[in-house]
């Protein structure tokens, strides 16, 4: 998967960019506020329907613009590794909803956008994943399991509209068991299911966050551990959801079930962010997603898209190098940011075949 060339038009200070996008690495440097940032969110747009920053796309529409659009000319690998091209693109008027297109044709959801083009984001608010609440952990789990497990997709979609209906009639307050028992069944069976998947991919992923650990030096022991969001005492999800069902309807939503799972990372036996400084912290943040990327390309035969924002930022010079050469590992296309060259010119030979931008006030273009 690679994009070949990508269009943005009115995405925050970028008024209009045009880049050729290189295969591989694509480094955009320039001072606080020149555009690097905004460039990525455009990339995130395009594959997610939402910037990483703020989930309402109104947001990041120049001030000056009644619109944004962003659209790229893309490529991923078909049947005998003959190329295959595509275009997509997403617009968003300040007063309508998001519309995106793909080879033309209009795309149905968010979900269809992220299959279309795999993204994989880190910036400097991907702390959240260890210092964060569990949603921003379910969020990663989820990210990896939509990618490599096609059943999951169907499963998560049942789920949530079980959710919302059953939710529904417990904020009612006096309603029969009878009349909440579809809904509890419903949510058994796809509730079990997504945390199966999501159990089966930690398992999977553990030894890919390992290897990318070793790149990095000793951290220590890392253990992912998944908790399913229902109590052990009870067994199965169905068994959690009949024995809550009283304090549920006392609490007015569902108490059990994936949407409140978690994902403990330990390291010796101790939460990483309580034993871990800060710039340990990035490195294992760059462990987990660099490694979820790695399982990407293992089992969809084709590396996802790599945008981090900011990488220079936290990391000290030997392990700055580590992680440029842990990416150009991947042996995908990634575009990368910071504030100046310098900060990435020692590195040449870690990062390979690149092409190199400088942004400023808004403009972008390819450096010398």
């Amino acid at each position: 998967m690679q994009l070949l060339r990508l269009d943005l038009l009115a995405v925050r200070n970028l008024s209009e960019a045009r880049i050729d996008c290189h295969p591989r690495a694509n480094i955009f440097y320039g001072q606080n506020g020149s555009g690097k940032t905004s460039l990525l969110e455009g990339l995130a747009l395009l594959s997610r329907g939402r910037s990483f920053r703020q989930r309402d796309a109104r947001s990041i529409i120049n001030h000056q613009a009644e619109s944004l659009v962003v659209s790229a000319r893309c490529q991923q690998s078909g049947n005998g590794n003959q190329p295959v091209p595509f275009t997509v693109g997403i617009s968003r008027s300040r007063a309508g909803q998001p519309q995106a297109r793909h080879n033309g044709a209009l795309v149905a959801s968010a979900m269809e956008l992220s299959a279309l083009l795999p993204l994989q984001v880190i910036e400097p608010q991907s702390f959240q994943l260890l210092e964060g609440g569990p949603l921003q952990r379910r969020q990663f789990i989820d990210w990896g399991v939509f990618h490599v497990e096609q059943r999951y997709r169907g499963h998560w979609l049942a789920y949530q509209r079980g959710l919302k209906q059953r939710n529904e009639l417990l904020r009612r307050g006096r309603i029969s068991d009878d009349l909440i028992a579809p809904w509890s069944a419903l949510l058994a069976e796809h509730g079990s299911a997504i945390g199966g998947y999501r159990a089966d991919y930690l398992a999977a992923l553990t030894p890919f966050v390992d290897q990318q650990l070793k790149r990095f030096g000793a951290l220590g022991n890392v253990v992912l551990i998944y908790q399913p969001g229902w109590s052990g005492e009870h067994g199965s999800l169905a068994e959690a959801l009949a024995a809550g069902l009283e304090r549920e309807k006392r609490r007015g939503v569902t108490l059990s079930g994936p949407h409140r799972a978690e994902l403990k990372v330990a390291i010796d036996g101790r939460p990483a962010a309580e034993v871990m400084s800060r710039g340990e912290l990035k490195l294992l943040v760059y462990a987990l997603k660099l490694g979820q990327a790695e399982l990407f390309a293992a089992r969809c035969g084709e590396p996802c898209v790599l945008a981090i924002d900011d990488l220079p930022a936290e990391l000290d010079y030997r392990h700055r190098g580590q992680v440029l050469a842990a990416i150009a590992g991947l042996g995908g296309q990634s575009f990368i940011t910071g504030v100046d060259w310098a900060d990435f010119a020692p590195f040449t030979a870690e990062i390979g075949a690149a092409t190199l931008f400088h942004v400023e006030q808004g403009a972008i273009r390819a450096a010398d």
